[in-house]
């Protein structure tokens, strides 16, 4: 007869520790207990299990009548809890690679933040599903008093520096995401919201601009456009948000001279655009975008100036006008090139 794995009973659960701001030694001890036992749960075979422990896991972070886990209660948690996250997501299961990430995220430590930032790397980490986690993951953290804004910088630096490598449209969009919600972080100015706020618009167009380069180059997949097109309007909501008033025109000057180069990612692009339906709709949207983002920006910036008289790209690209969309190019390289742009 084969032999009966028998578990042991679970341990109490710990939810009237979450808010503790101290922890005698025979607390943490039922902390560690409870987080060794459902993270160890968590690389279970059975599905069933695996979601029964991720539930049991993030159930103590969640918010509690108002009031959020302490640092107290995350970071003595984390300490049993991170390891755990750690050795799963290392694991071949891309499945508990996934909810290891999604534990971290919820955890909101600043261990649990680096683990995040090993996994969205393609370096790093070759599973574009977990990088997209992992960045999801970051995004969660970013305005959580339990982590710093210096850590929280460090992080947006390796999102960036992920996303400028990234070959995944659905990954670099959602890294470019997380930058957007850095931009619009609720954190207080005295605790490094704005500083965090001017870090992540530098990051969000070395991207942007980085992205357009490889695009131009032929060095990345033409997909990548999927990701610039949400992107775009995120910064034109960026632009016109009265929340950002002081930061409207800083984002308008890095924005144009990147919008403007979207004509030739079209044309450089543009056999393998075609052969793509999907592509090819996103392309005429792009370009659409990125036109009326341009003169909204243009007409703040260089007021009582008209812009190019260009025919609307989306329809010289629905014409497969090229010669069309290399002239606008040519008349808006002209604006973008001298001032205010070129300072």
């Amino acid at each position: 007869m084969p032999a009966t794995i028998v578990h042991a009973a679970p341990p109490d659960g710990i939810d009237r520790l979450t808010t503790a701001t101290s922890l005698d030694s025979t607390q943490s001890g039922k902390i560690a207990a409870y987080a060794e036992y459902w993270g160890n749960r968590l690389g279970d075979s059975d599905p069933g299990v695996v979601q029964e422990a991720r539930d049991r896991l993030t159930r103590p972070l969640r918010t509690v009548s108002g009031r959020p886990a302490s640092l107290m209660f995350r970071t003595t948690y984390g300490k049993t809890l991170v390891p755990i996250m750690e050795k799963l997501a290392k694991g071949p299961s891309t499945y508990k690679s996934i909810n290891a990430m999604q534990v971290a995220s919820t955890l909101a430590i600043p261990s649990a933040l680096s683990l995040l930032d090993d996994h969205v790397e393609p370096d790093l980490e070759k599973r574009p599903q977990v990088r997209l986690w992992a960045a999801i993951g970051i995004g969660r953290c970013l305005n959580a008093d339990s982590i710093r804004t210096d850590k929280i910088k460090g992080s947006l630096r390796v999102i960036a520096r992920s996303a400028m490598m990234e070959t995944d449209p659905l990954v670099l969009r959602r890294e470019l995401e997380t930058l957007d919600n850095a931009v619009r972080n609720t954190r207080a100015e005295n605790a490094g919201g704005e500083d965090l706020r001017k870090h992540a618009i530098k990051l969000e167009f070395d991207v942007v601009g980085k992205t357009i380069d490889r695009l131009e180059e032929g060095s990345a997949p033409a997909s990548l456009l999927l990701a610039l097109r949400p992107t775009l309007v995120l910064i034109r909501n960026q632009y016109i948000d009265p929340q950002l008033m002081r930061e409207q025109r800083n984002i308008g000057l890095l924005a144009a001279p990147q919008l403007g180069r979207v004509y030739d990612i079209l044309l450089v692009n543009e056999k393998d655009i075609r052969n793509d339906p999907e592509l090819e709709q996103a392309a005429g949207q792009l370009i659409d975008s990125s036109e009326t983002t341009l003169k909204l920006v243009d007409s703040h910036l260089r007021s009582g100036q008209s812009a190019p008289a260009v025919t609307p790209g989306r329809e010289l690209w629905d014409q497969g006008n090229s010669s069309g969309l290399a002239e606008s190019r040519d008349k808006w390289q002209v604006v973008l090139t001298a001032r205010p742009y070129n300072n």
